[in-house]
C-alpha cells in the first residue's frame, strides 16, 4: 500500500512529523524529515495515515487513525541522530519506534541493527513486534 501519515499527540495537536511510504513491493522505503519534538518509549502518539493499495479499488484512498505506544530507547545523551521509524502493516496494524545512535558511529562500523536494512540495500519483511 501507500501511506502519507501524520503524528499527533493524543489530544489531536499536531507533532509536526510525518512522511509517506511505498509498498515493500516497491521498495518499501519512505523519507526522512527533521526536526520535531515526539514523545519517548513508553508514551503514546496518534498516528492519521491514509492508504491506497495498488490494484484494489484505484483511486480509493482509506483513513485511519490509530493510539500507537512508541517502543524503543531513550535517546542517547550527548551528540546522537534520533530516528522515529513508522512501520505499517496489514490490517491496519501500525509500529513507531525510536532509535538513537552515537553521531560517531555513522559511516564506521556496521549499522544499527534497529534501523530497517531497507535503508542499507537489503529488504526484509518485518512482522509486528519484531
Amino acid at each position: 500500500m501507500y501511506v502519507d501519515y501524520r503524528f499527533y499527540d493524543t489530544e489531536g495537536r499536531n507533532l509536526g512529523l510525518g512522511g509517506s511510504a511505498t509498498p515493500f513491493s516497491k521498495g518499501g522505503t519512505g523519507g526522512s524529515s527533521c526536526c520535531a519534538m515526539l514523545p519517548g518509549p513508553g508514551r503514546t502518539v496518534r498516528v492519521v495515515w491514509d492508504e491506497e493499495t495498488p490494484g484494489h479499488n484505484e483511486g480509493k484512498t482509506y483513513h485511519y487513525s490509530r493510539d500507537v505506544v512508541v517502543i524503543g530507547s531513550q535517546p542517547l545523551a550527548g551528540n546522537s541522530y534520533n530516528y522515529v521509524i513508522t512501520r505499517f502493516f496489514r490490517g491496519q496494524q501500525i509500529e513507531v519506534e525510536l532509535v538513537s545512535v552515537p553521531v560517531e558511529s555513522l559511516g564506521h562500523g556496521s549499522a544499527s541493527p534497529r534501523l530497517d536494512q531497507l535503508f542499507y540495500g537489503r529488504s526484509v519483511m518485518r512482522r509486528l513486534g519484531e
